[in-house]
C-alpha cells in the first residue's frame, strides 16, 4: 500500500462523505413526532420542568443550545437540529485524535469519516432529540479521558470531568460513562509518586465533580421553584421510567429473551447493520478477510482498556435501565463498536480489503440517504392520523381517545378534541355524555385489554392503519384507529 493509493482513497471517501453530509443537512425531518421531541421542542420555546418543558432531568445544556440557534430560526424543531449538528461536527476532531494514536494520520481521517457515516447513527441524530448533541459531547469527553490515563496527571482529569458535567446536561441517561473517571483515579493511584498528593488530587476532583454538576441541577432546581420540588419531579419521573411505562427494569418478557432481544436485535441488527442485509454479509466479508492477516493478540494499553471500560459500562447501563423498545439508546454501543472494527480494519490495508472497505462504507452512505429520503417524505404515522381525524373532524365532531399521542396532536394544535386516557373506567367514565364521534388509537385499545377488558371487540371497528418509517418511530411506526361503536345503544 503506497502512499499515492492512499491519498487516492482518502480524496475519494472525502468527496463522497461531503456530498452525503451536504444532502444529509437538506433532508433535516421537519417533525416533532414523539412525546420527547414535542418536550424538548416547546423547552426551547419556553423552559418549564414543571409544564414538562422538557421533561426531568430537564436536558438543560441541549435545551439551551437550540435556544441559541433558536434566536436566528424560528422552528424550534430545526434549531435543536441545527445544534446537535453543529456539536457532531465539532465532534470529529476528538474521534480523530483518538484513531490517530492507534492509527497514522491518513488511516485516522479516513477510519473517522468511515465512523461518521455508519448508517444508523447517522439517520437517528438528525431528528431533534437529545443524542445527537450527547454523543458529540460524549466522544469529547472520551478523547479527554483517554488523554487523561496516559498521561497520568492531576491537571489532566480537569477536562474530562467538565465535560461529564456538560454531558450530564445534556443526557442524564449516559451516567455509565461517568466509570471512566473511576479508572482514571485507579490508574493515576496506580503511578509511582506521593500518595498523599494523589489522595489530595482527587479530592480536588472530587469537588470539582460535584460543583461542575451542581451548575446545571442548581439551574433546575431554580427553575422548578426549589430543590424539594426537583427531588418530587425526579421521583415522580423515575418510579414512572423504571416500574409503569419506561420498559427498563421491571420488562414484561425474560432475563434472556431481553439480553437476545437487546444484542442481536437492537446493537447488531439496527446498530450495526441499520436493518440492511446487504451491510451484514459486506461486514463478515470485512471480518473474513481481516481474520486471514491478524497479528497475535496483545495485551490492551490503559487508553483501550478506558474504551472497553466505557463500552461495557453503558452496555449493562442499557440492559437494565433504558427502554428495550427503543433501539436509539445503544447509539453509545454502535459507535464505539464502530470504533473498535475499523482500528482493527484499518492498521493492515490491503488492495482488496480496501476494495471492500470502499463498498461497505458506500452501502452505509446509501442506506442512510434512503432511510433519510424516505423520513423527509413521508411523515410520521402520529402526523398520518392527525391529518385523518382533522378530515373526518369537518364531517362530524369528534373526540380521539389517545396514549402519547395525544402530545403531538397538542403540539400540532389541532381542531380536534383529544385526550390521554390510561384505563377503561376512566374511558367509560368520559364518554358517558359526549355527542361526538368517539376513535381510539390500538395503544388504548391494547392498554384496555392488557386490564383484562373482555368483549372489546365487539366495541370497537377498525378504520385504518398508518405506517412510517420503523427506524425513527419503533413504537408508533404503525398506528391502528378505532372507532367506538355501540351495537346496542349503550356506552358500556
Amino acid at each position: 500500500m503506497t502512499d499515492k493509493h492512499l491519498n487516492k482513497w482518502l480524496i475519494s471517501i472525502l468527496v463522497v462523505f461531503s456530498l452525503y453530509f451536504i444532502y444529509r443537512l437538506i433532508l433535516l425531518p421537519p417533525y416533532a413526532s414523539s412525546w420527547d421531541e414535542v418536550d424538548y421542542a416547546l423547552g426551547v420555546i419556553e423552559f418549564d420542568l414543571l409544564k414538562m418543558q422538557p421533561h426531568f432531568p430537564g436536558y438543560p445544556f441541549f435545551i439551551f443550545g437550540g435556544m441559541m440557534v433558536h434566536i436566528f430560526i424560528d422552528d424550534p424543531v430545526l434549531s435543536l437540529q441545527l445544534f446537535n449538528t453543529i456539536l457532531m461536527v465539532s465532534s470529529i476532531f476528538p474521534v480523530y485524535w483518538l484513531f490517530g494514536h492507534y492509527l497514522g494520520r491518513k488511516k485516522a481521517i479516513i477510519a473517522t469519516l468511515f465512523l461518521f457515516s455508519l448508517s444508523y447513527p447517522s439517520t437517528m441524530t438528525v431528528q431533534a432529540m437529545s443524542e445527537g448533541a450527547a454523543i458529540a459531547v460524549l466522544w469529547w469527553y472520551l478523547w479527554s479521558l483517554h488523554r487523561a490515563v496516559i498521561l497520568k496527571t492531576k491537571d489532566a482529569a480537569v477536562l474530562p470531568i467538565l465535560l461529564f458535567a456538560i454531558l450530564m446536561g445534556i443526557r442524564l441517561s449516559y451516567i455509565g460513562f461517568g466509570v471512566g473517571i473511576l479508572y482514571y483515579w485507579f490508574v493515576f493511584l496506580k503511578e509511582s509518586g506521593n500518595s498523599a498528593e494523589k489522595v489530595k488530587a482527587i479530592a480536588f476532583h472530587l469537588i470539582l465533580l460535584l460543583l461542575s454538576q451542581g451548575v446545571w441541577l442548581s439551574a433546575l432546581a431554580a427553575n422548578a421553584g426549589s430543590l424539594h420540588t426537583l427531588l418530587q419531579i425526579a421521583f415522580g419521573f423515575t418510579d414512572g421510567h423504571f416500574t409503569e411505562w419506561g420498559g427498563t427494569v421491571e420488562p414484561d418478557t425474560g432475563f434472556f429473551d431481553r439480553l437476545g432481544k437487546y444484542i442481536f436485535i437492537n446493537i447488531g441488527w439496527n446498530g450495526l447493520f441499520t436493518q440492511s442485509l446487504s451491510i451484514v454479509v459486506i461486514t463478515l466479508l470485512l471480518f473474513l478477510v481481516t481474520g486471514k492477516n491478524g497479528g497475535r493478540w496483545t495485551k490492551p494499553g490503559t487508553g483501550v482498556t478506558l474504551l472497553l471500560i466505557a463500552f461495557s459500562s453503558y452496555f449493562f447501563w442499557g440492559l437494565f435501565a433504558q427502554n428495550i423498545d427503543k433501539p436509539r439508546h445503544i447509539l453509545p454501543l454502535a459507535l464505539l463498536l464502530g470504533f473498535f472494527l475499523l482500528t482493527g480494519w484499518m492498521k493492515k490495508l490491503s488492495t482488496l480489503k480496501m476494495i471492500i472497505l470502499s463498498l461497505w462504507f458506500i452501502l452505509h452512505i446509501g442506506t442512510s440517504v434512503s432511510v433519510l429520503s424516505g423520513y423527509h417524505s413521508s411523515p410520521p404515522a402520529v402526523y398520518k392520523t392527525a391529518s385523518f381525524f382533522e378530515e373526518k373532524n369537518d364531517e362530524i365532531p369528534l373526540i380521539v381517545y389517545t396514549w402519547e399521542e395525544t402530545r403531538v396532536y397538542s403540539y400540532l394544535d389541532v381542531p380536534y378534541s383529544h385526550k390521554r386516557v390510561l384505563t377503561y373506567a376512566q374511558f367509560l367514565q368520559d364518554i358517558e355524555h359526549t355527542q361526538k364521534e368517539i376513535y381510539l388509537t390500538d395503544a388504548v385499545v391494547n392498554g384496555f385489554k392488557q386490564q383484562g377488558i373482555e368483549n372489546l371487540d365487539r366495541k370497537i371497528e377498525k378504520v385504518q392503519s398508518f405506517h412510517s418509517q420503523e427506524l425513527f418511530d419503533p413504537v408508533y411506526s404503525t398506528i391502528t384507529v378505532y372507532k367506538w361503536v355501540d351495537k346496542k345503544g349503550e356506552r358500556q
